[in-house]
């Protein structure tokens, strides 16, 4: 009988001990925006990208596993306040966001700019420049205390949209916007792509440029959540200390320059 019994309890033993292994391997759900180039966009069905290719290399200098869904902003940001992910990126720092965020590292730097339909250009020096018109914007995107207060007083017609398909550069290119605001590196891709290269350009900056971070979900399941964070964080600090996020951006910038 004894016999009998020892071959159920050394597989149990062995599965027992499988299964402790794998659990012990940290895997990190993350979300992102898709068409964000160069910081996070689809290439070949490959999700690519400068914020993408930091995160892997501090993955790999932590040994994590990690798998990136790629979603509309919008969503990325609702994930991360439900916890249906462990993490995402690249946010900026917002009192409402780090209710339900941790912040770690930086993983980018990103500068928002006013952009037009060539030949209708108008006076822009900050805000108050832009009441009375039509913007957009893509969906969840922080511009600046002072524009949503404007925006939520009237004085700025705001047009939302998960941007994914480029509709605010189409809009602007057909008078069905007065001006867009995105990032310097994205708003020229997006011209090019969909058809528009040359017909828009930048009237300035909304904003001085800011640090956008990766970030943990409070109510992700993960249990080590708080040493995650401060491991994230140094890494990602190293990181741009040593060189590795420049080397990256360099990377990229090379590429887009052939």
């Amino acid at each position: 009988m004894k016999d009998k019994m020892s071959l159920p309890i050394i597989i149990f033993i062995f599965l027992l001990f499988v299964c402790s292994e794998v659990m012990g391997q940290t895997c990190l759900r993350l979300a992102t925006v898709e068409n964000f180039p160069p910081y996070a966009y689809k290439n070949d069905g490959v999700i690519t990208g400068i914020a993408v290719d930091i995160v892997y290399e501090m993955a790999r200098k932590l040994d994590i596993k990690i798998e990136i869904k790629v979603y509309p902003w919008r969503r990325v940001l609702e994930s991360l306040e439900e916890g249906v992910v462990d993490g995402g990126f690249s946010l900026f720092k917002k009192n409402e966001r780090e209710a339900f965020c941790l912040y770690t590292g930086v993983i980018q730097y990103e500068q928002y700019n006013l952009f037009v339909k060539k030949g209708h250009s108008f006076p822009f020096s900050g805000i108050k420049d832009l009441y009375g018109k039509r913007i957009g914007i893509d969906r969840g995107v922080f511009v600046s205390g002072e524009f949503e207060k404007a925006v939520k007083d009237g004085k700025i017609m705001l047009e939302e949209v998960n941007d994914m398909a480029m509709l605010n550069v189409k809009k602007v290119c057909n008078n069905r916007l007065d001006a867009i605001i995105g990032d310097v590196s994205v708003i020229p891709y997006y011209s090019k792509v969909s058809g528009y290269s040359g017909e828009i350009i930048s009237l300035g900056a909304v904003h001085e440029q800011q640090a956008s971070y990766f970030v943990l979900s409070k109510k992700s399941a993960l249990s080590n959540k708080i040493e995650l964070q401060k491991q994230i964080t140094d890494v990602l600090t190293k990181m741009w200390e040593d060189g590795s996020c420049q080397n990256i951006i360099n990377r990229y910038h090379n590429s887009a320059c052939k």
